[in-house]
């Protein structure tokens, strides 16, 4: 770090992101260490970070063997952190402990300009950032210079500073400072990927692809979401240990309900009278509730006539569930899930639950209670399937037709990879370590001369069908 200008509140910026509580122990009279004060790192000030202390240690007298006495006392202030002791005390209860609000993610909230977000999405690394327009950037977590990781670094004047050499990227990935170079131009091949975003919902979107616009899959609209006759949950956080192919399939599922979701009274749908709809980016089914009376739950004042409830899900894309839940004639719940693929094994999932009924603010809580304790049921089953990840055969299952609707979803990604869209990940296991990929962005369509190895690709059908022609031609 030698000869760099590291400025002093990059300095404090890391070091409040980095601490969440400061420990003061203290040597006391009789020789003895104890904690003195527990302070909560509330971020940064005008001068300073800024700490308050919650906890400190009282000292009334000595005794008479000269040991120190005394007690440790709350200090009066709440600590920000008890709003995430609350979860957690919500998680336990439901059993699941992979089910969290203000977890680490991408929300219009959390990316501010000073301090960049790291990010992990289909195995790879990512960094978020904004500049000095407040606009929000996502990079390939890699400095081209020695493989620096970006997120380690820090945002001056709208770019993003590597912490190994001080290279400074712009949101558009291009290298516009070498501080080793003087006053040298930056190589040409100086450039990270950088890749389309929209903020929207709260949520900061990243497109990470190279199609231009006119061809990628646009982003699911949520049209009542500003509409004054419907209101928006905050944004929950799911992360669970679980591959999002089994969790976008889960959603597919009318039969599991059941069996997996007392929460939501185990509600049976009519599955012989199943309705499924071809939409523009996935398939959609729309199931009625049998007759059956279900259980007492948290909302069973807003259901109606039994015969009244009806579930619908659909995919938009590769990872984003829609279902919507109609209690009665008039009270409904609409969900939307955008599920990131953290790696093969991972995944978050972002929940916004919209409703018609309960619209004063005082059942906001109550409503997040409820989601997560139905979204925990089924975390409970997504985390216990074996195999872990969806098999590459239906002929590995024994379906129903209750599954239809799932069917058609791993048909939709068999689409999707003969267009080129699936990577492959043995091979990005097999070069783990090794090897810097990154998925192309759209400037690579314009641009050579990269220094990123491109994503393994899945081979398209037309590929495949020409390399077993060009063998058949050897033979």
């Amino acid at each position: 770090m030698s000869g760099l200008d590291i400025p002093r509140r990059a300095v404090q910026t890391q070091i409040a992101a980095a601490i969440d509580v400061v420990v003061q122990l203290t040597r006391f009279g009789d020789g003895i260490r104890r904690v003195q004060s527990i302070m909560e790192v509330h971020g940064v000030g005008a001068d300073n970070v800024e700490m308050v202390e919650i906890f400190r240690f009282d000292r009334s007298e000595s005794s008479r063997d000269g040991k120190t006495k005394g007690e440790f006392v709350a200090t009066g202030e709440q600590a920000a952190m008890y709003e995430g002791w609350k979860i957690m005390e919500r998680r336990n209860c439901i059993g699941c402990h992979k089910i969290g609000l203000g977890e680490r993610y991408l929300t219009r909230a959390e990316l501010n300009a000073t301090e960049p977000v790291p990010a992990q999405v289909l195995g790879l690394p990512f960094v978020a950032f904004r500049d000095a327009d407040e606009v929000p950037h996502v990079l390939a977590n890699t400095c081209v210079h020695r493989g620096g990781s970006l997120a380690r670094g820090w945002v001056k004047d709208g770019c993003i500073i590597c912490p190994y050499h001080g290279w400074r990227y712009g949101g558009d990935g291009k290298c516009k400072l070498v501080p080793s170079l003087g006053e040298g131009k930056p190589p040409a091949r100086a450039k990270v990927d950088s890749y389309p975003t929209q903020e929207k919902y709260g949520i900061v979107h990243a497109f990470l692809g190279e199609l231009p616009e006119e061809k990628r899959p646009p982003l699911f609209e949520i049209e009542e979401y500003d509409h004054d006759d419907w209101r928006a949950s905050q944004i929950m956080v799911l992360n669970l240990n679980a591959y999002f192919e089994r969790s976008m399939e889960n959603g597919l599922d009318p039969s599991h309900n059941e069996f997996v979701h007392p929460a939501q009274g185990s509600p049976r749908m009519r599955i012989n009278d199943m309705q499924e709809i071809e939409m523009p980016w996935g398939t959609r089914f729309i199931a009625a509730g049998d007759d059956r009376e279900t259980h007492d739950t948290n909302l069973k004042h807003l259901r109606g006539d039994p015969a009244d409830i009806e579930a619908s899900s659909w995919t938009h894309g590769p990872n984003v569930l829609v279902t919507w839940i109609r209690f009665s004639e008039t009270n409904e719940f609409h969900q939307y899930f955008f599920e990131q693929p953290i790696d093969a094994d991972h995944t978050r999932i972002y929940f916004i639950n919209m409703r018609n009924c309960m619209m004063d603010p005082k059942h906001d809580e109550r409503i997040v209670t409820v989601n997560l304790n139905v979204t925990g049921e089924d975390i409970v089953i997504l985390e216990n399937l074996y195999p872990v990840r969806t098999p590459d055969t239906n002929t590995r299952e024994i379906l129903t037709p209750a599954d239809r609707t799932l069917v058609r979803f791993r048909e939709w990604l068999r689409d999707f990879e003969n267009r080129g869209w699936r990577i492959d990940r043995h091979t990005l296991k097999e070069n783990a370590g090794d090897v810097a990929y990154a998925i192309p962005c759209p400037d690579r369509r314009n641009t050579g001369n990269w220094v990123l190895d491109p994503i393994p690709l899945m081979p398209t059908v037309d590929a495949v069908s020409t390399s077993r022609r060009s063998a058949t031609r050897s033979a």
